[in-house]
C-alpha cells in the first residue's frame, strides 16, 4: 500500500470511521522526495477530513529518520511503524504526542516490540 496510501484515500477511510493512512511514497515518481511528498500528503488529507488520519513510516527505508523529522514537523498524530526496530523513534514520537502503532508479524516481535 506504500505507493497507493495517498491522502485521498486515507480521508475517506477516516470520514468513514476508520483509521485511514497516508503513506510518504503514495502516488510519487522515484525521481522525487518522499519528505516533501509527505508533507503533501498530510497537508491534503487536512483538506480533505476533519477527523484523525496516520502516517505509514517503514523503518527500513534509508530515509526514514527523515521522514520522522517530516512528521514531527507536520504534527502528525499518530504514526504506524513497521518493517523494523521501533525502539529507534518511539520515545521521540511519545514525547511529541504521538501515538504510536507498530506492525509485527509474530509474537515474538510484539513482546520486543
Amino acid at each position: 500500500m506504500l505507493w497507493l496510501a495517498n491522502a485521498e484515500l486515507a480521508s475517506t477511510v477516516s470520514n468513514t470511521g476508520a483509521l485511514g493512512i497516508v503513506s510518504p511514497l503514495a502516488g510519487m515518481e522515484r525521481h522525487e522526495d518522499p519528505a516533501e511528498n509527505l508533507k503533501l500528503q498530510i497537508a491534503r488529507a487536512r483538506q480533505l477530513t476533519e477527523k484523525p488520519f496516520g502516517v505509514n513510516i517503514p523503518l527500513d527505508l534509508h530515509y526514514s529518520g527523515i521522514l520522522i523529522d517530516t512528521l514531527l514537523n507536520e504534527k502528525a498524530s499518530i504514526v504506524i511503524t513497521a518493517a523494523g526496530n521501533p525502539a529507534l523513534y518511539t520515545e521521540l514520537l511519545r514525547k511529541n504526542g504521538i501515538t504510536v502503532l507498530h506492525v509485527v508479524s509474530s509474537v515474538r516481535q510484539a513482546q520486543n516490540a
